[in-house]
């Protein structure tokens, strides 16, 4: 999934702050494992790693979330699965996040 809107004038820090804490009220058992500071296409972004219940179905998820700002433009990257095949399809995703250009 990739989520392309405003940054409503907010730091690539603030966003992200604003968006664990709209995570973790918003889904069933949320449990952060990482979040660091990196880069894609070469701007500063920020990887946050989770996991949480999908409550419709009981299932385990977990997600790598890429977050970037540029020209007050947030970009959100988002590599979704179930937990137990998150290894499974790692490189993949990386693979694919890291084709992404930003102009």
């Amino acid at each position: 999934m990739i989520y392309v809107h405003d940054a409503l004038n907010m730091t690539l820090s603030e966003r992200v702050d604003e968006w664990i804490s709209y995570r973790e009220k918003s889904v069933q058992d949320f449990n952060l494992s990482e979040s660091n500071v990196t880069t894609i296409a070469g701007i500063p972004a920020h990887k946050v790693v989770y996991t949480w219940e999908d409550e419709d179905y009981g299932f385990l998820m977990k997600n790598m979330e890429i977050h970037a700002i540029k020209d007050s433009t947030e970009y959100i990257i988002i590599y979704m699965v179930y937990e137990s095949a998150y290894a499974n399809y790692l490189d993949t995703a990386q693979q694919m996040i890291d084709s992404f250009v930003i102009y």
